[in-house]
């Protein structure tokens, strides 16, 4: 009886210990599910008005506050804003320089419009809200 266990004990270790069955790979770890992605902003409008104050950023000699509300206009990709137009991109970023070196730059969405105005040495912020 002895034999007979021992030999099926041999007959077991043989098949586990084989070169020809190798181990199964370790299970992976799940992987976590991305998140979702966030949804685009709104599109850009063909026409608005957006009004908002200004604050001087630039602290030069001579530079004065722009006076009361700012108003901008966006028609047909160009914004026009304290006497200065600029290029809409379809991302919605401003571009734009006059031939005197004053320059507008910035960003605008929907309900938003941040521009930043360049007059010489004096620079102006706006964050412009939808009117």
């Amino acid at each position: 009886m002895r034999l007979q266990i021992a030999g099926v004990l041999l007959a077991a270790m043989t098949v586990v210990g084989c070169s020809s069955n190798p181990p199964p790979p370790p299970p992976m770890a799940a992987m976590p599910e991305p998140a979702p992605a966030p949804p685009p902003p709104p599109p850009m409008p063909a026409t608005a008005t957006y009004r908002g104050p200004a604050a001087l950023v630039s602290d030069a000699h001579g530079c004065r506050q722009l006076r009361g509300t700012q108003t901008a206009h966006l028609s047909n990709g160009v914004i026009t804003v304290a006497g200065l137009r600029g290029r809409v991109g379809p991302d919605g970023a401003i571009t734009g320089q006059n031939t005197t070196g004053h320059s507008i730059s910035g960003h605008v969405e929907a309900s938003l419009a941040d521009v930043t105005v360049s007059r010489g040495h004096c620079t102006y912020h706006m964050t412009l809200n939808a009117a």
